[in-house]
């Protein structure tokens, strides 16, 4: 690597490293009474162009976006921001609905159905996030067929907070 690569790199690290590291910080540590500023620095992050930049944007995510809300307004910051629907920002968008245990996730299916313009369904159909277990394929089914009455029932049958949610509907 030529010497002004190292130098770059050395001033990146400088300046953009410890911004996404605080927000994240203060982000856990729940120090803010609002997430926005922590979800506007990790979107400044990802939108920049250097790939060093959006690489240590990604090792924070997880630390700063831990629910439905986040997501969805991340995402929204990032878009207003000029970012794309790229491979890189799909993955990271999918590995939200991956990495989140399915218990939990469900949870977070029947809270935080919609908001701020976004739904689960908009999100998992630009990101093309694949499902790796069963349950999970049982969850994404049950957001991507809404009036699926057999994707109801199995997710029902396979998770008591959606067959909570359901009953106080009123859709037995």
């Amino acid at each position: 690597m030529p010497d002004h690569e190292y130098r770059r790199a050395a001033l990146v690290t400088k300046v953009f490293t410890p911004p996404l590291r605080l927000a994240a910080s203060v982000s856990e540590r729940g120090a803010a009474p609002k997430n926005d500023y922590a979800l506007f620095v990790l979107a400044l992050g990802l939108s920049n162009e250097d790939n060093f930049v959006r690489k240590c944007a990604e090792e924070v995510f997880s630390r700063i976006v831990r629910i439905p809300t986040h997501l969805f307004m991340l995402i929204d910051m990032y878009r207003s921001m000029g970012g794309g629907w790229g491979r890189r920002f799909r993955r990271l968008v999918s590995s939200y609905y991956l990495k989140t245990d399915t218990d939990k996730l469900a949870y977070h299916i029947v809270k935080y159905r919609n908001r701020i313009g976004w739904s689960h369904r908009d999100v998992l159909r630009l990101c093309h996030a694949k499902p790796i277990t069963a349950m999970q394929n049982i969850l994404f089914r049950y957001i991507a067929k809404p009036d699926d009455e057999e994707a109801i029932e199995v997710a029902r049958d396979s998770f008591p907070v959606i067959d909570g949610y359901h009953g106080v509907q009123g859709v037995d």
